[in-house]
């Protein structure tokens, strides 16, 4: 086992799509919870990387942090549907917050 290497990773993941994508009639389901895509101003707060182990500090009561945090989360977001898309998979994205029901209800009779 080596050290996390999030390049070899991404590509790892998107090569296992696309040969997925390639064989199978493929449908992903994203379900989120809204408050993951911001974080609260709540004062410093010591975060730790579970992949890598690297702890720091951030300052959560900064509004640069707090924009870094929901643009990474919006570019994340973004960078999904782009694959999805290359790999003509449909993909639909449901809030935890949000009826379930009716989102793959509509997802489903667009397919």
């Amino acid at each position: 086992e080596g050290p996390f290497h999030p390049e070899q990773e991404k590509q790892a993941l998107e090569d296992a799509i696309k040969v997925a994508a390639g064989r199978h009639d493929l449908s992903v389901i994203k379900v989120f919870d809204p408050r993951e895509r911001t974080i609260p101003d709540i004062g410093l707060v010591n975060v730790k990387d579970s992949e890598t182990g690297e702890a720091a500090w951030i300052n959560t009561s900064s509004s640069k942090v707090r924009e870094a945090y929901a643009k990474a989360a919006q570019d994340a977001d973004m960078k999904a549907t782009k694959l999805m898309r290359q790999y003509q998979i449909d993909s639909v994205d449901i809030s935890t917050g949000s009826d379930y029901v009716k989102g793959l209800m509509a997802f489903f009779d667009r397919r």
